[in-house]
């Protein structure tokens, strides 16, 4: 096993650890508890996703609309709420932890914002 194999499994095990992943895995067994429930969120979420992704839709604001719409009324269900609470804290983790490794090794990627 090479160094990076080696510090790669720490990260994964440091981050398995932390209470953001253990929120993230609580909720979503919470969440796995109601299959319907599951369902729509993970129809809200491939919405959600295939909405980023297209961004040349002209109906596109109106899907977003009928995206944050259904998120308001899923939100509601508190099962679902902190799913998605706990999904973008994770989220925000692994994106805060690949920004640094890409700034710290100095990779030439241009500003995508």
């Amino acid at each position: 096993m090479s160094n990076i194999d080696y510090y790669v499994n720490r990260v994964i095990e440091e981050i398995k650890s932390e209470s953001v992943y253990r929120q993230y895995t609580t909720s979503l067994e919470k969440l796995n508890a109601n299959p319907e429930i599951k369902r729509q969120v993970d129809e809200l979420r491939r919405l959600n996703y295939q909405a980023q992704i297209k961004n040349d839709d002209a109906d596109s604001y109106d899907t977003i609309d009928d995206i944050d719409d259904k998120i308001d009324e899923l939100s509601c269900i508190p099962e679902v709420n902190q799913f998605l609470e706990a999904e973008a804290a994770l989220c925000r983790l692994l994106q805060d932890i690949s920004v640094r490794v890409h700034e710290a090794i100095h990779l030439d990627v241009p500003d995508l914002n």
